[in-house]
């Protein structure tokens, strides 16, 4: 699990299965984005909400634009999110950046560099697309 604010943090499918990282960064709410439930399934007192989306080019923006709105709403209603896919590498790391990008008010490529400074991730072009198109929309 990656935390890049207190209440934002992006990872994969076997962090999404460790309670104990769900306690550590005191999280609210998880978003899935892949096809895939973690064992063992969600701590029973955090909200899980299903936003799966394929990974690469198949992926929409109507879909990506979905999976960003969401953790908008719940970080603006004060919950810590984490958002998760399978290997936490793609679909993660894209709308976590778009959903800095857009709070914060930077350009999602400059958000998505920051990123890849402290964390090893190699989000599918299509996805970086429909990131700067999400973000270009606010």
């Amino acid at each position: 699990m990656n935390q890049l604010r207190d209440d934002l943090l992006f990872g994969d499918i076997h962090a999404a299965g460790n309670h104990k990282v769900y306690r550590r960064y005191s999280v609210d709410v998880v978003v899935k984005l892949c096809g895939l439930d973690p064992l063992p399934e969600y701590p029973d007192d955090v909200e899980a909400i299903d936003c799966s989306m394929p990974d690469g080019e198949s992926n929409t923006v109507d879909e990506f634009r979905k999976a960003v709105s969401v953790v908008l709403e719940k970080r603006d209603e004060g919950g810590t999110v984490f958002v998760h896919c399978a290997a936490g590498n793609s679909r993660s790391v894209t709308v976590v950046a778009a959903v800095l990008a857009i709070t914060e008010d930077n350009e999602f490529q400059g958000v998505l560099d920051e990123i890849r400074e402290s964390v090893n991730v190699d989000p599918e072009p299509a996805l970086v697309e429909n990131g700067d198109q999400v973000v270009r929309e606010q």
